[in-house]
């Protein structure tokens, strides 16, 4: 009688759970347009493995982020595309990268002295920091887009570090690694966005907790010390691929994943009528976001695949859902390992 119970809550769990979701959904979508733009203000980045940062909210560092700065100044900051570059006269506005959204995180000479005096001469020094990344696997990978306002030398530095905290990055700590040092210089570096791809276990162990770090720095403000622009900021994993169809397709529709129930992956294919920014994430039973796959990615029209790796997951049901333009569907898939 009481396993009879026990299966009887079970399958009513997974009747009703997905009904709350769906609830929720139709609350969230009938906002007004106003409260839909408030909300949108903020998205949160689920980075703890493969999401893509974007700095779209208005916090900064986003939630789970740090800087650090060494010589007083503001350290890294978000700078909204179209704007002016703050220290330069006759700059280009801000601009993003290919599939980028309306803002990216900037740092300068200015972000990194305490006065922002060019005749003072100070170094800067300044670090923005990931969020603790756990259990990196083989074939994972960082990738990030970066641009240099062509004027003054500068360079940019990626660290890995298996530390418990961030401050390893300020004391030379023997967890840390150097990954790579980007060097720009007005003779010679492109002024135009470029994408970098480092895997990660070729720096440290598999099953590492590792964070990552973006450090500029220069030893002579006054001579040097220009614009970065950094944007898109991936841990690649959990989307292990996306591809593309050449179908035209007349309506917007999320499919079922195949396959389904998966161990360990899936893939999760979706078509759009018209170009629209896409946002995909999978949910737990509770409606918890465990996975951002795409945030607000800018896709024309056509079928697409995003390949979802979930071995970093338990066994369970999830739910994965998509948002584009006014379109949003849930689904449910079944992780059996």
């Amino acid at each position: 009688m009481y396993g009879f119970v026990i299966k009887l809550m079970l399958i009513m769990s997974l009747i009703v759970t997905p009904l709350i979701l769906s609830g929720q959904e139709r609350v969230d979508w009938s906002r007004s347009k106003a409260e839909s733009a408030k909300s949108a203000d903020f998205i949160p980045a689920i980075f703890g493995n493969a999401a893509i940062e974007s700095f779209e909210g208005a916090e900064f560092p986003p939630n789970g982020w740090s800087k650090i700065t060494n010589h007083g100044g503001a350290g890294w900051q978000r700078i909204v595309i179209g704007s002016d570059v703050p220290g330069f006269q006759n700059a280009p506005a801000v601009d993003g990268p290919p599939g980028g959204g309306g803002a990216v995180a900037m740092a300068s000479w200015r972000t990194g002295d305490a006065d922002s005096v060019l005749s003072t001469g100070q170094p800067t020094d300044q670090w923005l920091i990931t969020p603790q990344i756990q259990s990196v696997q083989a074939g994972d990978s960082l990738k990030f887009y970066l641009k240099y306002f062509q004027k003054f030398s500068d360079n940019l530095d990626v660290w890995f570090s298996t530390a418990v905290d961030t401050i390893a990055f300020t004391t030379a700590d023997t967890t840390d690694t150097l990954v790579t040092t980007l060097v720009f210089k007005d003779s010679s570096s492109s002024n135009e966005w470029t994408q970098y791809s480092f895997g990660i276990t070729d720096y440290v162990d598999s099953g590492s907790d590792i964070f990552i770090a973006f450090r500029e720095h220069v030893q002579d403000n006054a001579i040097e010390g220009d614009a970065l622009f950094l944007d898109l900021v991936d841990v690649a994993g959990l989307i292990t691929s996306v591809s593309e169809s050449p179908e035209f397709p007349s309506e917007f529709v999320l499919k079922q994943n195949y396959p389904n129930p998966f161990n360990p992956s899936t893939r999760l294919s979706f078509s759009l009528p018209q170009s629209s920014k896409v946002t995909l994430t999978v949910h737990n039973l509770l409606g918890q976001v465990v996975a951002t796959l795409l945030d607000e990615v800018s896709y024309s029209s056509g079928s697409y695949d995003v390949q979802f790796d979930a071995a970093n997951l338990p066994n369970g049901i999830y739910f994965y859902k998509i948002a584009a333009g006014s379109f949003r569907e849930v689904k449910k898939m079944t992780l059996l390992k």
